[in-house]
């Protein structure tokens, strides 16, 4: 459910520009209704219907569609925080994703990291925490990575 949604964070500019969308209400509505889509299909027909309205979306604006879209990546995988740099992108686990523990999650790294065409690397963090990076990603690789991150799992998690 909802709960499980990751926090993502990201270190640029992700929002709706006044310029772009000048009433306070519209921007208010629009940050609600991302911010209750529960699918990509509703992230869409909300981006959609923006587009519609206000013109092309200015980075800053599509964005904040990339990192809502993020957040809705997950279906086999519960990552607890998503960082979006400008030269990596990390997911961050309370613990090691259920399924075959530490050597299969190792596989399925060094998979992802043939497949997503980065450097992935793993680390444990203080009290048990795993984080999983990815080197050289940016904002515009974060759904495809987290689709595919997710997918693994998903074969994982039905065997």
């Amino acid at each position: 459910g909802k709960s499980n949604l990751p926090a993502v964070v990201y270190d640029g500019d992700a929002f709706f520009e006044e310029d772009y969308m000048p009433l306070v209400e519209d921007r208010l509505y629009y940050y609600q209704s991302l911010s209750e889509a529960g699918s990509p299909g509703s992230l869409l027909t909300t981006k959609e219907e923006v587009v519609d309205r206000f013109g092309s979306l200015p980075r800053s604006a599509n964005n904040l569609f990339i990192v809502s879209e993020v957040r809705l990546s997950f279906s086999f995988l519960f990552p607890k925080k998503i960082n979006i740099n400008k030269n990596f992108v990390s997911f961050y686990f309370d613990s090691l994703p259920t399924g075959g523990g530490a050597s299969s999650f190792a596989r399925a790294v060094e998979h992802l990291s043939l497949r997503s065409g980065f450097e992935v690397k793993t680390k444990t963090e203080r009290g048990g925490s795993v984080s999983v990076s990815f080197s050289g990603a940016s904002i515009n690789d974060s759904v495809d990575i987290s689709v595919l991150f997710d997918s693994l799992f998903s074969k994982q998690m039905s065997k």
